[in-house]
């Protein structure tokens, strides 16, 4: 039987040798979380604890640490900015300087992460279009 190579579900050309966390650990994902797999049949979920917030082996190096952390800093700015504007009576006005393009790939960046580890992939026409890609890479 021969091991299949999950490709970067993001560029589509090197293997994913990375763990993506959905949403960044910058933002929270830490920790122990759950994460549910339907079964191949049907017939029920898998469960799978993991020890580090939650992550999908999907990317490759490049696209991880390369291509996609500047993605990574303006949606945890967002983020942050957003989870501090709660007061006591209620929720306040958010001022934040928003990068709304790299906020947006990386949202793109998290629905390819996250996606079905094993083919046939949850979002495979849009992991086919170049639009959809073109658009997380720049």
């Amino acid at each position: 039987m021969s091991v299949v190579k999950r490709l970067c579900h993001v560029c589509m050309e090197r293997e994913a040798t990375t763990n993506e966390h959905v949403p960044p650990r910058s933002t929270g994902n830490r920790g122990e979380s759950a994460l549910y797999d339907a079964s191949p049949s049907g017939a029920g979920y898998r469960r799978t604890t993991l020890q580090d917030g939650f992550w999908r082996p999907s990317l490759c190096t490049a696209c991880n640490t390369v291509r996609c952390n500047a993605h990574v800093a303006a949606y945890a700015a967002l983020v942050e900015a957003i989870s501090t504007s709660r007061t006591a009576e209620g929720w306040a006005t958010v001022s934040v300087t928003l990068e709304p393009r790299r906020v947006i790939r990386q949202i793109l960046t998290m629905f390819l992460a996250a996606s079905s580890r094993e083919p046939p992939f949850a979002w495979a026409p849009l992991r086919k279009s170049r639009w959809w890609r073109r658009s997380v890479l720049g």
